[in-house]
């Protein structure tokens, strides 16, 4: 997954007024070190182990039309 995707915080405190005193930026960079560090230990050949399954499920969903995103559930 580190190799796929870019940019996992977490949140943005960038603007945040009281980011300097906050103690949650800690708190979620050690969470998502424990999330990675579970996504370290599989390959995305393990989590396909079920191909002729994941075929036959996306062969039911129509392509999105170009330069249109999946929204986010």
């Amino acid at each position: 997954m580190r190799h796929t995707e870019e940019g996992f915080d977490l949140v943005d405190c960038g603007d945040c007024v009281i980011a300097p005193a906050c103690g949650i930026t800690g708190v979620l960079r050690e969470a998502l070190g424990a999330f990675m560090a579970v996504l370290d230990r599989y390959t995305l050949d393990d989590l396909m182990r079920r191909r002729t399954d994941i075929a036959a499920l996306l062969a039911g969903i129509s392509p999105l039309p170009p330069g249109e995103r999946a929204g986010r559930a």
